[in-house]
């Protein structure tokens, strides 16, 4: 893992321009607590922040390769090539020697033996900038299901790059400019892959790569989801979901630092409880450590999401594995903590989320856990793989003309989506963010593969497993990714392999089991493994934590934020609606929507004016 920044240009001389790329990579050095590494050049300076999992000692970055004393191409690597040792191995064969074991110098000679179909071999998380010195090229590389973010942003005679924004925004010549779609993407609880809130910065989009020379940039899909016959029995199927998920784990513990898993006591997470707990007993090492977020006090729940308790199933699941076992109690105080709640906009990538309390519980948890270990697994984004996301089982949901969770969240909170209750009307009405999310919808649904001949029921639920991955995954991954990084905390996600999630997507949405009812994939393939009370738990997502409260630290920010009067935020929301609110007292059934709203204007406060944003 890492937090990197670069600058390519054509015809000015770099040479003088590390204390800029230095300055750019600072911006992402919580990205890399282990290292900082800087390489320059007439054409290119890069630097990268390090937190070193494989060949601790070893690897600096950038790695360069050199050949009689001059470099060959220059890589710079965030994330986690989990093949890198097979690839070693047939590199070597080739007759590359290696001075290091780590995972960069492999992208490097991988490059340097099949060029840009090296992208194909690599299996991992990673983004990654390799610059050719041979042919001044540079190459960035995205994984397979984007996982890790790179930003772009093309100047007159070259380009930037970093990890996240705020690396590009760090340069002397580019501005924090949003047109009306950005703050669209910045107000939604969408976003639009291969595209950023700030105009003209580019977010590598998953599945791509980018090619820069001096004379243009060419961007191509190297991966894509592809709809294919599902020849397997029932039996079949859920003995390669188990297999896949086996491997992912295994690969996903080859580092030469503690791993944890983070616990919630339902099916995901304590599959790979079992799993990974098993390879930890193989190798003879400690106990595998797990880690569970639990609230203080009675917890009423926001009435949307939690169903029950984490706590009392993780602890379960602990004791059956003989996990050591963190419980980590939190009450609302320090969720409302001001430093926590006032740097959330440059943790998620440098954007507000209108989902402000799950951002903040889980920053709040992997600052936590980073204290402990640098690595966890985490069952998040398990829905991917059968169309799981927030509002999908839900058919007045699904059956709209709108994401599932836009859907879901526009019938409970308000009608221009969750979070815009303060803001104010006319802005409301010129942005149109039902009719603007109900576009990208239908561009998204346009792109989804299928078989010939398929029932409407077959595509619908291909359907839904599609805006999985390239609607909700997306949004997902920039503050998941964002939130955990900025502990310097490398999150790994077992179900979210490419592998996966090509072979889920063409399960049959009706296979039945060998009971004759419906499939369910993961308790067939982990029924000897997990508890039956886990097993059967009523799926809960994420806690927040909420209860009868209406937040009292943030009521108090917004107030002062009116008062004092010279907030850019003011232009946007409505004032008389904000002052009403907050001379009403707090309602328990309004308590989590209210904080909603609250903290998105607090957000755009931070935002509009700690980047000096320019709305056009």
């Amino acid at each position: 893992m890492g937090g990197m920044a670069g600058w390519i240009d054509y015809q000015r001389d770099l040479t003088p321009a590390r204390d800029i790329v230095a300055t750019m990579a600072g911006q992402v050095a919580w990205r890399g607590p282990g290292g900082y590494g800087i390489w320059s050049s007439p054409r290119a300076v890069i630097g990268h922040h390090r937190l070193a999992l494989v060949d601790v000692a070893g690897s600096a970055q950038p790695l360069v390769v050199e050949e009689d004393g001059h470099p060959l191409v220059v890589v710079a690597l965030d994330g986690d090539i989990h093949n890198h040792r097979e690839l070693r191995a047939a590199l070597k064969g080739h007759g590359h020697d290696f001075r290091t074991s780590g995972e960069a110098e492999v992208v490097a000679r991988a490059y340097l033996e099949w060029g840009i179909e090296c992208v194909s071999r690599l299996d991992g998380v990673f983004a990654i900038a390799i610059w050719d010195v041979r042919g001044e090229e540079l190459v960035l590389v995205g994984d397979r299901l984007g996982l890790r973010s790179i930003y772009y942003q093309t100047t007159p005679t070259g380009v930037l790059f970093g990890s996240e924004p705020k690396a590009l925004l760090a340069h002397p010549e580019i501005d924090a400019v949003v047109e009306e779609d950005g703050l669209r993407d910045a107000l939604s609880f969408t976003v639009v892959p291969g595209r950023s809130v700030y105009k003209d910065m580019r977010r590598l989009n998953q599945g791509h790569l980018v090619r820069i020379t001096a004379g243009g940039v060419k961007e191509q899909r190297y991966w894509t989801l592809e709809a294919a016959p599902h020849p397997d029995s029932a039996a079949r199927t859920a003995a390669t979901w188990r297999e896949l998920l086996e491997a992912a784990v295994h690969a996903r513990l080859d580092v030469d630092v503690p791993v944890g898993v983070l616990l919630s006591g339902g099916v995901d997470s304590s599959a790979l409880v079992a799993l990974a707990a098993r390879v930890m007993r193989e190798r003879g090492g400690p106990a595998l450590r797990t880690f569970t977020l639990d609230f203080a006090g009675t917890q009423t729940g926001p009435g949307l999401l939690q169903v029950s308790r984490d706590a009392p199933h993780a602890a379960m699941v602990a004791r059956e594995f003989g996990t050591d076992h963190t419980e980590i109690v939190v009450d609302r105080a320090e969720l409302e903590d001001p430093v926590l709640q006032r740097t959330m906009v440059a943790a998620q990538q440098d954007r507000p989320t209108p989902t402000s309390d799950f951002a903040i519980a889980l920053r709040f948890l992997c600052r936590t856990v980073s204290s402990s270990v640098p690595v966890v697994l985490s069952g998040q984004q398990a829905g991917l793989m059968f169309g799981g996301a927030l509002g999908m089982s839900d058919e007045q949901s699904t059956g709209g003309a709108t994401f599932p969770w836009i859907s879901f969240t526009q019938r409970r909170t308000h009608r221009s989506g969750i979070g815009t209750g303060l803001l104010a009307p006319g802005l409301l009405e010129r942005l149109d963010l039902p009719g603007y999310c109900a576009r990208r919808y239908r561009e998204t649904v346009a792109a989804v593969p299928v078989l010939k001949g398929e029932s409407e029921s077959a595509r619908k639920a291909r359907e839904l497993r599609y805006l999985s991955l390239y609607g909700w995954h997306e949004y997902v991954t920039v503050f998941d990714t964002g939130l955990t990084q900025t502990a310097g905390l490398s999150a790994r996600w077992p179900y979210c392999t490419p592998e996966m999630i090509q072979y889920c997507f063409n399960i049959p949405y009706d296979m039945k089991g060998e009971d004759g009812g419906p499939l369910n994939v993961a308790s067939a393939a982990l029924r000897d493994d997990l508890p039956e009370a886990i097993l059967n738990r009523t799926p809960s997502p994420f806690p927040i934590g909420a209860g009868p409260h209406g937040g009292a630290a943030m009521r108090e920010r917004l107030a002062a934020l009116i008062e004092d009067g010279g907030s850019p935020a003011l232009d946007l929301i409505d004032v008389p609606a904000a002052r009403e609110l907050l001379d009403s007292p707090p309602r328990p059934e309004r308590a989590w929507r209210d904080r909603t709203d609250i903290h998105m204007v607090l957000q755009l406060d931070a935002w509009l004016s700690g980047y000096r944003v320019r709305l056009v």
